[in-house]
């Protein structure tokens, strides 16, 4: 390494081989090396060099500094967009089995108010429709007076037993026979009911009455011969059919008794 001397303070101030200027760490002062045109245009190459390569070096490491910025960012979104990607798939997948699983819900919310209101209109119909019957039946039952009654008269009467005794056998009303029918026959057809609901089942009856004839008749008593076409049908309360019996003709002889001023009906059998 060069050295000369300061010219303000004369100590010696070191110099690097490729400086043309520095300054005195003593007093400041600067101090110019005494080189050739040529040693100068060397070192001011060399420098140049040496600033280049320094720049190099920075923009290089400018460069490396804003990749892995960048790179970073990039990781960082790609990272972003997959976790996007993910929830829209997944949300692809569950929103129409959520929407699915509302409707669902809904069209069964809706079938069992459907259900439910149909339910309440047939109850309200059927109670309708029950005291509709029980008003034409109770118009209907008159008592049977007249000393000697007509087989038209007597075929009214049975045909009103055989209807509402139908009717009270299904659960569809009250059996109110009790100015046409005798107690111990109204009682023997509450005991069969009672027996039916025990069972779980109710009988549908239709029976038609095709022929009438007069057998005996007394001034306390008459018995008269009906044909009929009879049709029963047992079903459980839950609707299931159990069985059927059909009889075409159907012979039944009815026996009417006169008691407190009016005619009544105390029994029936089959006859073969």
């Amino acid at each position: 390494m060069r050295s000369l001397k300061c010219l303000g303070c004369g100590a010696p101030v070191p110099f690097d081989p490729e400086e043309i200027y520095t300054k005195c760490r003593f007093c400041g002062t600067e101090v110019k090396q005494n080189l050739s045109t040529k040693e100068i245009e060397t070192i001011r190459l060399i420098n140049k060099k040496r600033e280049k390569e320094l720049n190099d070096q920075i923009r290089i490491g400018k460069r490396q500094i804003l990749f892995e910025k960048y790179k970073n960012l990039f990781l960082i979104n790609i990272k972003r967009i997959t976790y996007i990607s993910i929830l829209i798939i997944i949300a692809g997948i569950l929103i129409p089995r959520i929407n699915s699983l509302k409707e669902t819900k809904l069209r069964k919310e809706n079938e069992i108010k459907s259900f439910s209101e149909n339910i309440s209109n047939d109850e309200n119909k059927f109670k309708i429709s029950s005291l509709e019957e029980n008003d034409k039946l109770s118009i209907k039952v008159q008592e049977l007076t007249s000393a000697s009654p007509s087989l038209e008269e007597i075929r009214n009467l049975i045909d009103e037993w055989l209807q509402r005794k139908s009717n009270y056998l299904a659960g569809k009303s009250e059996i109110n026979l009790s100015k046409i029918v005798s107690k111990g026959l109204i009682d023997r057809t509450i005991k069969e009911r009672q027996n039916n609901i025990k069972k779980g089942i109710y009988k549908e009856i239709n029976s038609q009455i095709l022929k009438i004839d007069l057998e005996s008749q007394t001034s306390f008593r008459i018995v008269v011969l009906v044909e009929l076409n009879y049709l029963e049908r047992t079903v459980k309360n839950s609707g299931e059919f159990v069985n059927e019996t059909s009889l075409n003709p159907l012979k039944v002889k009815y026996i009417l008794g006169f008691s407190n001023k009016s005619w009544k009906l105390v029994d029936f059998v089959s006859v073969i």
